[in-house]
């Protein structure tokens, strides 16, 4: 059943609203005629064998090179192949079917009445296993890899936070982190005063959760607590604010039910951050300036937590306005950038790097090449002093420009992209495809980032089937990327006529965003155009269900539902339209037409009129049938 508006001879401007439903009517690649009329070669399927490898392989022997498409199907779960002007031969053998292994039948059919015809195989799993499929000269070929644990596809589970106490002494502020169970990882990052926000503290637990809390306390150097979601991963952040002129002496216990904070009645002097330095190794000042005035004011420091396996992290301050000693400039010389204090305790220098972009405000991108971990104190020094000594370190270099460091191994050569062709945004028509720029960028996404450039070219050159195979590419390297999902979808249904393909990206993108009214609409033609009429029914509801749905929304469920016989819910959707966007000669005409199959004549001679005297061009054989009808 093909998704269209019923129409007579008298109706003829219903043809009107047939093009608001532009996404119903699977529409011929003009790239793809051009092709298949350039090569006029054909891909002859002729034989589909296992092959005795270390792997489970499929291998599908053609006589040319082919062009081809890939996608899963579920109910039953399938792989499904699209070979373009595919031909299944005798000698293929189809269905064939498995006993054994990752799959149980392959069958196949020739999908004609578009250009090119494509051959459709699919490959019924008996396994849940990991799959590529390549082109290998003139052949296809699946490989599958171990077969999969159940939990294998299970997204992380995370741990949960209980609890937040406070207990209040005249010698301390225990804060009490009551979770299900002992926490092993964290990270802490000290705030200096701004404006605005007093003195924090801020405690990271990755891989929790918790609702959202926030609480005062009375008569302690803590004044409040408060949680938030981290922004890089899944975690919990709790700010702890100081009601001090610095930041409250804090130390950490972990135990077996979560964590304490216990938290200094007054705070502790220490040494001054000079001498701080000096006492990790890293720093020799000048014979002259050793010694350090006795009345300059110490300033705190942090220490690291006794068999801590995670990272303290950064103290951010604010320069002081006085005049620094001499002292001080000879071991800061040239480094004016806003100083911080450090404890890392066996961290990783991504991680490492990954903090220093967050307190400098630089882009910060690290060569893969870059490995390792990091054990190291610093106490108020700036934050690009701090830089050096761990690239130095590491026998590591950086390079700086357009607010961006890029950091690599010291005999790596980097060389800046000297054209705009190298930024990470990717332009596709009015809906770019927006890539956030993230520290540990995988190789996968930018091999699949690579991909979609490719195949936006080809989208440009109206090569759709080219552009659809490797954007499906991308998505198996990026398979969180919804707005790639989405374009699929569309180009599928639009370009390429593949119903069950788009119906199958669209619930992909679906599934990132509950609420894309696109994706919905996408997948409610399609499955409308596949006969599923409870399944496209339900995402028409989503399409429309919206503030400001689209004309093409109301437009394709209203004939969607007159084609399924529920006349009144068509009307509702048209007058809904109506009141959204305004009427039109279409609009008049359908609703007439769905009044008289209500039996509500009245109501259809009231539209009949209403278009008739519209001033719209009517064709004048419905204009005749409008005209007599009334009796005019």
């Amino acid at each position: 059943m093909t998704l269209k508006v019923h129409m007579n001879q008298f109706f003829q401007v219903g043809v009107l609203l047939t093009l608001a439903l532009v996404l119903c009517a699977p529409m011929t690649s003009q790239a793809a005629i051009e092709k298949g009329a350039e090569k006029n070669k054909e891909y002859h399927i002729r034989k589909i064998q296992w092959e005795k490898t270390d792997h489970n392989l499929l291998r599908i022997q053609g006589e040319t090179s082919p062009v081809f498409t890939v996608y899963e199907l579920f109910n039953p779960a399938r792989l499904v192949i699209d070979i373009a002007d595919g031909i299944l031969s005798e000698s293929a053998g189809l269905p064939l079917k498995f006993t054994e292994g990752p799959v149980s039948l392959v069958k196949g059919n020739v999908i004609d009445g578009q250009v090119p015809k494509i051959a459709q195989l699919q490959l019924l799993f008996a396994e849940n296993r990991d799959y590529s499929v390549v082109r290998d000269e003139n052949d296809i070929v699946v490989q599958f890899g171990q077969l999969k644990k159940e939990n294998d596809s299970q997204p992380k589970k995370l741990r949960v936070i209980r609890n937040i106490a406070v207990e209040v002494t005249a010698l301390e502020t225990r804060l009490h982190i009551q979770a299900d169970g002992p926490i092993k990882e964290f990270t802490t990052t000290r705030l200096a005063k701004s404006m605005g926000h007093p003195h924090r503290l801020l405690l990271d637990l990755p891989d929790m959760e918790m609702e959202k809390t926030e609480f005062k306390v009375i008569d302690s150097p803590l004044g409040g607590v408060r949680t938030e979601m981290l922004d890089i991963s899944s975690g919990v952040r709790l700010v702890l604010d100081s009601t001090l002129d610095t930041l409250f002496d804090y130390d950490i216990e972990q135990n077996e039910n979560g964590l304490d904070v216990i938290i200094q009645a007054s705070p502790k002097k220490d040494t001054d951050p000079v001498s701080a330095l000096v006492a990790t190794g890293l720093v020799v000042p000048e014979q002259k300036q050793a010694s350090i005035s006795k009345d300059r004011k110490k300033q705190p420091v942090l220490k690291p937590v006794p068999g801590k396996k995670s990272a303290q992290k950064a103290t951010v301050s604010s320069s002081s306005g006085k005049q620094r000693k001499s002292s001080e400039f000879s071991v800061f010389a040239g480094y004016n950038a806003q100083k911080i204090s450090v404890d890392f305790f066996k961290i990783d220098l991504h991680n490492v790097f990954r903090l220093i972009g967050e307190i400098s405000k630089r882009n910060i991108v690290v060569d893969e090449a870059v490995n390792g971990s990091l054990t190291l104190a610093l106490n108020d020094v700036p934050w690009d002093f701090a830089l050096n000594i761990i690239l130095n370190l590491k026998n590591l270099q950086k390079e700086e420009r357009f607010n961006t460091i890029v950091i690599s191994p010291k005999d790596k050569k980097f060389t800046w992209p000297q054209s705009a062709s190298a930024n990470l945004e990717i332009e596709m028509d009015k809906d770019p495809l927006k890539v956030r720029k993230r520290l540990d960028v995988p190789k996968e996404t930018f091999e699949a980032k690579r991909l979609i450039r490719q195949g936006v070219d080809l989208e440009k050159a109206k090569d759709y089937q080219g552009a659809v195979a490797l954007y499906e590419k991308a998505m198996v390297l990026w398979p969180g990327n919804s707005k790639l999902a989405d374009k699929i979808a569309s180009l599928s249904l639009s370009r390429l006529g593949l119903n069950a393909q788009a119906a199958h990206y669209a619930q992909k993108a679906l599934k990132f965003d509950p609420n894309n009214a696109k994706a919905a609409l996408t997948a409610a033609v399609s499955l409308a155009n596949l006969e599923k009429v409870q399944e496209a029914k339900g995402y028409f509801d989503i399409a429309v269900n919206t503030h400001n749905p689209s004309k093409q929304a109301l437009a394709s469920y209203a004939s969607f539902c007159e084609q399924n016989e529920s006349y009144e819910e068509a009307v509702n959707l048209l007058q809904r339209y109506e009141q959204i966007f305004g009427s039109s000669l279409q609009i008049m005409i359908s609703k007439a037409r769905l009044y008289d199959k209500l039996g509500q004549k009245d109501l259809a001679d009231a539209e009949y009129r209403s278009a008739l005297y519209s001033g719209d061009a009517i064709p004048d054989n419905l204009k005749g049938y409008i005209r007599n009808r009334l009796g005019l």
